[in-house]
């Protein structure tokens, strides 16, 4: 959800727009947690005028850049940058003039100032204008989303069943077919009711699983889904402790553990002192060694 207040520059059809806003960010794990981002920007409805306050911004970014070289202790490295800041401070200034140059026809029409044969992608990259600059990263390709990607499952009791979830979104607006899958040494560890399904366009699904551990110790397991249309994998890891339940048993104490030691008959004689000695059985149940004490 995005809040904005917009401030309008005193012209009744003002070339540009200051506005503030709020990006409210949710994280889903074991619990929902919403962060704030807010944010501030300057919009421009002339395109010349947005190219104008962007050369300005980029000399004054040069001026500051070549005050703070002039001061470094090293002079080689001063001249240096220097040279490059001076570089780029007349290659804006170069295009800029360039672009003011085009005949006012070839941008806007005046009775609507909408954009007409003028393209800014395209006359920037004819000028070499830091085409490079705009992020190249193809994330629209990519619509998976897997959330969390590893998980603390804490302790858990040996061959007990466990039920978990992740949640698995589509941010694209087509539907999106993924695939789980799972390794063959996983196999009898995670217990899906399903492996392949289709995402609808900007939905959210939640899917359940539950697991069976069957191994002692600290251990890490891992599954893959996999968007196929892109073929691109998302690893989900799972983090824990597995233990017995019991790990000692008392035949002295009957079958429950629970009973009280019986101790017999016991003899009370003020003149002498009688040794009564019964046993408490205690049986290591596991296959491991168990170090125990008595207090």
């Amino acid at each position: 959800a995005v809040r904005g207040i917009t401030e309008e520059i005193s012209d009744p059809k003002p070339p540009q727009e200051i506005i503030t806003s709020q990006v409210y960010v949710h994280e889903h794990k074991n619990q929902d947690i919403v962060k704030t981002v807010i944010f501030r920007a300057i919009v421009y409805y002339d395109y010349l005028g947005f190219l104008q306050a962007l050369s300005e911004e980029t000399c004054n970014s040069v001026e500051n850049q070549t005050e703070s070289s002039i001061a470094s202790p090293v002079p080689e490295l001063s001249n240096l940058t220097t040279e490059i800041v001076e570089q780029i401070a007349k290659d804006s200034s170069s295009i800029l003039r360039k672009l003011i140059n085009f005949p006012s026809s070839q941008l806007y029409d005046s009775a609507t100032s909408t954009l007409l044969s003028y393209s800014p992608e395209t006359e920037l990259s004819q000028y070499d204008f830091a085409s490079s600059d705009a992020p190249t990263h193809d994330e629209s390709s990519e619509n998976l989303v897997l959330e969390p990607t590893d998980l603390d499952i804490g302790r858990l009791e040996i061959n007990q069943r466990h039920n978990y979830y992740f949640k698995l979104a589509n941010r694209g607006d087509v539907p999106l077919c993924y695939k789980i899958i799972i390794p063959e040494n996983e196999s009898t560890f995670f217990q899906f009711t399903q492996l392949r399904d289709t995402l609808e366009p900007h939905e959210t699904r939640r899917l359940d699983f539950s697991l069976i551990t069957n191994e002692i110790g600290r251990q890490t397991h891992s599954i893959i889904i996999q968007n196929c249309e892109t073929k691109s994998e998302f690893s989900f890891t799972l983090h824990g402790y597995i233990h017995y339940s019991h790990y000692l048993r008392f035949p002295s104490l009957g079958d429950d553990g629970q009973s009280e030691l019986n101790l017999g008959y016991c003899y009370v004689d003020p003149g002498r002192k009688y040794s009564q000695v019964t046993p408490l059985l205690v049986e290591n149940i596991t296959d491991d060694d168990v170090y125990i004490t008595c207090q």
